[in-house]
């Protein structure tokens, strides 16, 4: 059995996703995991700070988990948790996320 894995840095949580879901539909991957991952729940925000919303919409049948690696306060006062995911085609049964400097 053959898996595609593929990893990628969204560009601050996304800047860049029309192009990121283009190169995602072509190359078909089974697990995808993304870096610079933004966690923001207010509606308002746009796109790239809802990434998980954004990306649990592009993959909604897909497991996925999501690790915040640090809290970042916008100018407005409002936080967003930012950190990494995965999404899979295959069942996550399991994490544990180790932090290899100060721990969020």
């Amino acid at each position: 059995m053959k898996v595609k894995f593929i990893s990628l840095n969204l560009f601050e949580g996304g800047l860049l996703f029309d192009n990121v879901f283009e190169f995602l539909e072509k190359e078909n991957p089974d697990i995808v995991a993304f870096q610079e991952v933004m966690d923001g729940k207010d509606p308002s925000f746009d796109r790239n700070i809802r990434t998980v919303e954004t990306l649990t919409t592009f993959y909604k049948d897909w497991h996925f988990h999501f690790a915040p690696e640090f809290l970042m306060v916008l100018a407005n006062g409002k936080k967003v948790e930012i950190g990494n995911a995965i999404f899979s085609r295959f069942p996550i049964t399991a994490t544990t996320t180790s932090d290899f400097g100060i721990p969020y």
